[in-house]
Formats: C-alpha cells, structure tokens, sequence
C-alpha cells in the first residue's frame, strides 16, 4: 500500500501540470455533486420502506391535522374584551389578503353552518347504524312507561317556549321523544371542542377573547424550510389598522 501511494507522488511531481488538471476536474465534479443534493426533512422516510409503514404513513397524513395553520386574533392588552365585531372585521380583512398568498388552501374564515346542519340530519336519517343494544334497550324501557310519551312532550312545549327553543328545534324534529340522547353523546366526542364556540359562523376562544381563522400548509409538517418561506409571507401580509383592537 505504501509503494502504491509513493508511485502516485512521483507521477504528481513529475506531471505537474496534469496532475493539477485532474484535480481541478475532481474538484469540479465534487462541487456539482454537492450542489445537486437535496436535504429530505421528513423523518418519516428513515423508515424502511415496506409497504404496510407507507398504509400507516398515508393514515396518518390523513387522520392528522399538522399541516392545519390557526391565525388568532385578539387584544394587545390580554385583559381587555374586543367587541365581536371588531374580531370579525379584523378576519374578514385578513382572509382577504390571504387568499392573495397562492400557496394557502383551504383558507376558513367562517363556518358553513349549513354542513352542521347537514350532518345532524345525516346521523339522524342512518340513526340505526349508530345503535348499540344497550341503546335499544333502553328506549324499550322508556317506551314501556305508560306516561312517558305524554310527559316527554309536555317538556317538549316548555323548552320550544324559551328563548333558546329555536335551537333545539331541530333536534326536537328529529327525536322527539329524546330516545337518541345517549348516541348524540357519544358522537359529540367526534366533535370540535368545547374551549370554542361560534358566533355569526366566527370561530371564538371559549373566554370569547380571541377569535381564529384557519388554513392548510401546501408543505408537510416537517418541511422547516418551506414552511419558514410561508411564515415570511404571512408576515409580509399587508394588514389593516389594528389600532381599534387595542
């Protein structure tokens, strides 16, 4: 090994010229090869590549909502309640601008109440579907009380005589009787949760501080550098005059 590498420092010395040349050639190509590289962020891929990690890569992009960005929208002072109005103005001019950003999808400014509404009327038509023998048991039971129809919807008048009666009548549409309670409670995990609420189809924070809009990332949740290019247009998102909120 020792001859091998003394022969190659004779053949540099005495073809000085040629020698300089191949390297320069074999810098060349290292620094083409190097600019050619392409740095993969997702650490997904250090799995092996079989197929059942690919099934459980693909349900995992799709049962997740990583890639989902929430803009929030309060007071500077934390302390102080900005009216509704003012928060929604505020999303409404930033949605706006938004939409300028080609590389946001799904942007949600609002919730399409209508969907809600669309699927409560889906779980209550395939209601059967979702029954559990306990669940029929149960209204069995209730059935077989002799008032129970009659005092059931004596509580029906009372409730479609308050104030918050509109909203209960659709579900009182559909389930009179209220014999479907218990599976419109397990479903209700399903749902968003309970530290939001809406208001004029706005999405608000619990407290009613803070209002949100939403919108997908085009990048995965690992593509830091994409994603960092993102945040920068966001930031260079022409704003409106935040001064009313405090």
């Amino acid at each position: 090994m020792t001859q091998f590498f003394l022969r190659i420092y004779d053949f540099a010395s005495t073809h000085r010229r040629l020698s300089a040349a191949v390297l320069l050639l074999f810098l060349a190509v290292v620094v083409l090869l190097t600019a050619r590289i392409r740095y993969e962020e997702d650490i997904s891929k250090f799995l092996p590549g079989n197929e059942q990690n690919e099934q459980y890569e693909a349900i995992y992009r799709q049962i997740t909502s990583q890639d989902r960005i929430a803009v929030l929208f309060g007071a500077k002072d934390s302390l102080r309640q900005v009216p509704d109005d003012t928060l929604e103005m505020a999303m409404d001019y930033m949605g706006r601008r938004l939409e300028q950003i080609r590389s946001i999808k799904d942007l949600q400014v609002t919730v399409d109440a209508g969907k809600a509404e669309r699927m409560m009327d889906f779980v209550y038509r395939n209601m059967p579907y979702f029954l559990s023998p306990a669940d029929y048991e149960r209204m069995d039971s209730l059935l077989a009380q002799p008032d129970f129809v009659h005092e059931q919807m004596l509580k029906n008048r009372q409730l479609a005589l308050m104030p918050m009666g509109g909203a209960l009548m659709q579900t009182l549409r559909y389930d009179p009787l209220g014999l479907f309670g218990p599976v419109m409670q397990r479903l209700k995990g399903l749902g968003p949760s309970d530290d939001f609420q809406l208001a004029d189809g706005y999405v608000f924070t619990k407290d009613g501080k803070h209002s949100l809009l939403t919108f997908h990332s085009p990048y995965g949740p690992s593509e830091t550098k994409q994603n960092a290019l993102l945040a920068r247009q966001l930031n260079g998102a022409p704003m409106a005059d935040t001064r009313t909120l405090g």
